[in-house]
C-alpha cells in the first residue's frame, strides 16, 4: 500500500504501484463534507498520472448514509475527472444500493461508472475481466 490520506472517515490511496487502481475506504463516521474533500484529493492523484485509474470504493466498514449525500453525489458525477475509470463499489449495503437506485434513476449515465462486488476479491475479478473485454473491443 502506498502513502495514504485520511479525510474523517474516508481514506484514499492507490492501491497498485502501477497507479492504476485508487482505493477509498469508508468507515463510519463520515460525512457528506468528508466525500467532498476526498474528490478534491482524488483529483489531485488522478491529476498526477496520465492513463486511466480504476477505482475501489470499500464500504464494508460502513453501515450507515449521511445527510446530504445525494447532493454530495452529485457534485462526483458533474466533476468526473477524465482519468477516473469505472468505480466498484465493495460491500453496499441495502441503504447504499436503495440510494444508488434513486442516483440511476435521477442520473441513467451512472450505470456505466459504477458497479457492484460483495467482495474485494470479486471487484479484482471484475475489474481484470472488463479491461480484458475493453482491450478486445479495441482490437476490432
Amino acid at each position: 500500500m502506498m502513502e495514504s490520506s485520511q479525510f474523517m472517515g474516508i481514506e484514499v490511496y492507490w492501491d497498485d504501484d502501477d497507479r492504476r487502481i485508487m482505493r477509498h475506504v469508508y468507515t463510519d463516521p463520515w460525512t457528506a463534507q468528508d466525500v467532498y474533500s476526498a474528490m478534491t484529493h482524488m483529483h489531485e492523484l488522478l491529476d498526477a498520472i496520465n492513463h486511466q485509474a480504476n477505482l475501489i470504493i470499500d464500504v464494508r466498514q460502513s453501515e450507515s448514509v449521511p445527510p446530504g449525500i445525494l447532493r454530495a453525489v452529485r457534485q462526483v458525477l458533474y466533476k468526473h475527472h477524465p482519468n477516473q475509470g469505472t468505480a466498484y463499489i465493495v460491500g453496499a449495503n441495502t441503504m447504499m444500493l436503495s440510494t444508488y437506485r434513486v442516483l440511476r434513476y435521477l442520473y441513467p449515465p451512472i450505470t456505466k461508472s459504477y458497479r457492484f462486488a460483495n467482495t474485494l476479491e470479486k471487484a479484482y475479478t471484475l475489474i481484470l475481466a472488463d479491461a480484458q473485454e475493453q482491450a478486445e473491443d479495441n482490437q476490432r
